[in-house]
């Protein structure tokens, strides 16, 4: 008997190796299903992540589309209204003086300026409230005859 005892523990030891295998097989796969759903749960949220922030970068984009187009309009406009001015004042047409003029002049001049942009006409009181120079000073550092003290 005690060859089959051996036997029987023998067999029995084997059957629950055999069933450690099965569970050790068996978590294994459990936790490569499970860290394959994570990793497609991951990637798509980081997918949809991806998708606003482009979203959000377009829509960026556009509303500074908008506004450059909008400010570009406005100097337009105001180029305008100032080779206007200086086309009366002088009875002469020079469409690089409003080039020049944005080119030299401040920020805060610039933008108190393109305030005037909505107006139809612009008087040479208005530009010297804006400027503290009238035209015909701007004109005279258009053509460089107060560029320094001696051409003053």
């Amino acid at each position: 008997m005690n060859d089959q005892e051996t036997m029987r523990r023998k067999r029995r030891a084997a059957r629950m190796r055999k069933k450690r295998r099965q569970r050790k097989l068996l978590i294994g796969a459990m936790l490569v299903v499970f860290l394959l759903i994570v990793v497609v749960i991951v990637s798509g949220i980081s997918a949809i992540n991806k998708k606003r922030a482009e979203e959000e970068y377009a829509r960026e984009q556009a509303e500074l589309q908008e506004q450059q187009e909008l400010f570009e309009e406005k100097i337009a406009k105001a180029k305008t209204l100032l080779n206007k001015l200086y086309a009366q004042m002088f009875q002469t047409e020079d469409e690089a003086f409003a080039e020049w003029f944005f080119g030299n002049c401040s920020g805060s001049e610039k933008e108190a300026f393109l305030e005037f942009s909505e107006k139809q006409e612009l008087t040479n009181a208005e530009l010297y409230e804006l400027t503290g120079e009238s035209m015909y000073v701007l004109s005279d550092r258009y053509q460089g005859l107060l560029a320094d003290e001696e051409t003053a």
